[in-house]
């Protein structure tokens, strides 16, 4: 899972997400929108190395189901190679497809495209007040306003820049790793809106995924796949940096860490965190995760109390299937399953789909 933001999310469901129509009343009084979520939108990466382009899926909760490839169906064209991020703002969604080197901006009532916007390896999106911040594989972030019209756009200050947030007026990026595939240690502090450099923040190896909860941001460097482990790190308001557990993926509630430790030839960890006070507990059993074959994503609905997890199937030689087809669990927060779907090719992003209730 890469990201969950969200900023004046006001969606409102149409044919295709039905679970979250209400009967329109004229004669009601106006009132300030109660928010809640009616799904999960699924985005599929696709494989790259084996030429299957990336898909996007909508699970509704209402008649418990998922339905793949609705941008091609509404659209007539696929989404692209590697779609690899998503954020949701109003009844849009802004998508980052590297291969296409674009910006996807797309309506949430019907999966139609609104317009793209042409960028060079966008790799993972936020948003603020302000804009949408986009990260990219040739080293600078780009700022757009909210129809995709370029705002600003920094210097080079990284390589191959992954995991992207904001709080308190700062973007914050993650530097990754670099084209000879050495791994850098540093997370990169813009000003939000100029884009100048204000100075990098040293982390762990490998910096891929960066996310906000309102007062820490929480980092996960990946490691360099053999002797540095993965992990996640708080850095404070001072932007101080602390060690907080090792995990492969993750996503946040709150003070909450929901992740995954996913170590290569290990039994994968299901977990959370609570930051407060460290404490480590088991959010899914052993039983209900043994179908997991090789888990690729992991997000939480706290309006709706669930938690997802994405992986990819098992294969013919005992391995992961890059090219076939994924699917999805859905836990409640006790870690009982709700039920499993099938999705598409690498459901790594998953986005519950935040609604007006009342509107």
């Amino acid at each position: 899972m890469k990201k969950i933001i969200y900023f004046l999310m006001i969606a409102l469901c149409g044919a295709v997400f039905t679970s979250c129509e209400k009967e329109e009343n004229h004669d009601d009084p106006i009132v300030d929108p109660v928010y809640g979520t009616c799904g999960v939108f699924v985005l599929n990466e696709g494989s790259y190395y084996n030429s299957i382009k990336g898909s996007l899926s909508y699970l509704n909760y209402s008649t418990e189901s998922l339905t793949d490839g609705i941008f091609q169906a509404a659209n007539g064209r696929s989404l692209g190679g590697t779609p690899n991020d998503m954020v949701q703002v109003d009844s849009r969604l802004f998508i980052c497809v590297t291969d296409e080197n674009r910006l996807e901006i797309v309506e949430t009532q019907n999966a139609k495209s609104v317009r793209y916007t042409e960028i060079t390896q966008p790799r993972e999106v936020c948003a603020s007040g302000d804009g949408i911040y986009v990260s990219s594989y040739d080293g600078t972030v780009t700022m757009f306003d909210f129809e995709g019209k370029l705002m600003a756009k920094s210097e080079k200050v990284g390589a191959c820049l992954e995991g992207i947030t904001v709080r308190n007026g700062y973007v914050y990026v993650c530097n990754a790793y670099n084209a000879d595939y050495t791994y850098n240690t540093n997370v990169v502090k813009l000003e939000e809106g100029t884009l100048k450099k204000v100075k990098d923040i040293t982390v762990a190896c490998n910096p891929t995924q960066i996310e906000y909860d309102g007062g820490d941001i929480y980092v996960l460097s990946t490691g360099n796949y053999a002797d540095v482990q993965a992990q996640i790190q708080t850095i404070d308001k001072d932007d101080n940096v602390k060690y907080l557990c090792d995990a492969t993926m993750m996503a946040i509630d709150k003070n909450t860490v929901y992740a995954i430790n996913a170590v290569y030839g290990g039994t994968p960890e299901y977990f959370k965190v609570e930051t407060a006070t460290g404490e480590k507990t088991p959010i899914l059993s052993s039983a209900a995760t043994a179908n997991i074959y090789s888990p690729c994503s992991i997000a939480v609905d706290p309006m709706s109390q669930y938690i997802f997890v994405g992986s990819y199937n098992l294969g013919a030689y005992g391995y992961a299937d890059y090219a076939a087809p994924g699917f999805v669990m859905q836990f409640k927060y006790d870690g009982n399953l709700v039920k499993k779907y099938d999705a598409g090719v690498g459901p790594t992003t998953l986005v519950p789909l935040i609604v007006a209730l009342n509107k």
